[in-house]
């Protein structure tokens, strides 16, 4: 430990941080922040006696007090970690230090603007200040802004810690198609019999397949996983309809016309191939959920001149597996058309009679075409 004085002491320390005055204690004899210069501690770690000053909370006032800080980094600006009770980290170029009070991970836009306004005052020369606000104020951010100032004012400055720019990759897209689709369709026939009687006849447990160009719409957000530009994340939302048409010849029967929606919510990884400098692959999976609000039973016997209907709620999980090829046509819009494999192996049905719940694996197909924006950003996040 060096004192103001210029004498150097050895010993083991502990340093005890206060609102008024931080001060050390060493070989059991106590001596204040303001008597201290700097102390170096086996481990490397430097600390610094500052003349900081700071927001208190409880006093509603702006204090100047003596505190001892940690060296982060060391250049035309320097960056301090502190231990006391309100804040992490000052900044300065001088003898005095401009506190950040609770700086945490992350925050609300308010609350950080003010730290800010003051990083623009001590970095605005040489870093863009837009960087600076749309950067998260963390402590990786501290680092990686005062790094390049300094780098900026002295060309052989080096860091003594680094932090790395990271590259965010967002996909927002939008994606129509036709839904192709097989169905298990399991139903109880009912009939009138005369007039008032009603009687069920039997049960329906059919394969159906869609007839017509029944759409798709999906709405997509990928995004690339920390930096890498291969492996993304994905989120996704799509609305399908469906057309059926049933026949039984043997039974004589038949269920035409029936139409509904089934609405889509999932996420899961995909992998991105660049093939050329304007065509890229990816193939991903994951899994889903799946509703269909509403749809309507319509159940005819030729024989019969009465049918019955009702309404039917469904809702279950699976997975899917999906390709999907990419061509640029600007630097910000992709075209792409894809393939996605989806896979229901649970169903609950909710009929106005009773619940059922059904385990089968029933597998849907959507080809669709669309349109992606691409949202590019680096910095620290």
């Amino acid at each position: 430990m060096t004192l103001k004085s210029g004498e150097v002491l050895l010993g083991s320390v502990s340093i005890q941080y206060s609102d008024t005055s931080d001060a050390v204690s060493l070989n059991k004899k106590k001596y204040l922040a303001g008597e201290i210069s700097m102390i170096t501690m086996e481990s490397g770690e430097v600390y610094y006696t500052k003349s900081i000053i700071y927001y208190s909370k409880d006093r509603f006032i702006e204090i100047e007090k003596a505190a001892i800080l940690k060296e982060r980094l060391k250049g035309e600006v320097n960056l301090y970690e502190y231990e006391g009770k309100h804040f992490n980290f000052a900044i300065d170029n001088n003898e005095r230090a401009k506190v950040l009070q609770e700086l945490p991970k992350t925050a609300s836009t308010e609350r950080v603007q003010p730290f800010r306004i003051e990083l623009i005052n001590f970095l605005g020369d040489c870093i863009d200040r837009q960087q600076i606000f749309n950067s998260k104020l963390n402590e990786n951010t501290l680092i990686g802004l005062i790094n390049e100032y300094n780098a900026c004012m002295n060309g052989s400055y080096e860091p003594l810690v680094a932090a790395k720019k990271r590259t965010k990759i967002l996909y927002a897209s939008v994606s129509f198609g036709k839904n192709i689709a097989s169905h298990s369709y399991n139903a109880p026939l009912m009939t009138h019999v005369g007039d008032y009687k009603i009687e069920q006849i039997g049960e329906i447990d059919q394969t159906v397949s869609s007839t017509g160009s029944k759409a798709a719409i999906g709405v997509e957000i990928v995004g690339n996983i920390r930096s890498s530009k291969l492996f993304f994340w994905e989120a996704f939302f799509g609305r399908r309809v469906y057309k059926f048409e049933i026949q039984d010849i043997d039974n004589q029967f038949e269920l035409n016309d029936l139409n509904f929606t089934q609405l889509d919510i999932g996420g899961g990884v995909s992998y991105r191939k660049q093939l050329s400098g304007i065509l890229s692959l990816d193939f991903s999976t994951g899994g889903y959920f799946w509703v269909i609000p509403t749809t309507e039973e319509v159940d005819f016997r030729e024989g019969f001149t009465v049918h019955s209907s009702q309404n039917r709620k469904e809702s279950g999980k699976g997975f899917y597996f999906g390709t999907r090829a990419h061509l640029r046509v600007s630097n910000k819009f992709l075209f792409v058309i894809g393939a996605k494999r989806h896979y229901r192996f649970s169903q609950n049905v909710m009929t106005a009679n009773m619940p059922t719940q059904e385990d089968k694996l029933v597998d849907q197909v959507v080809i669709s075409i669309g349109f992606t924006a691409k949202i590019f950003k680096e910095g620290y996040f």
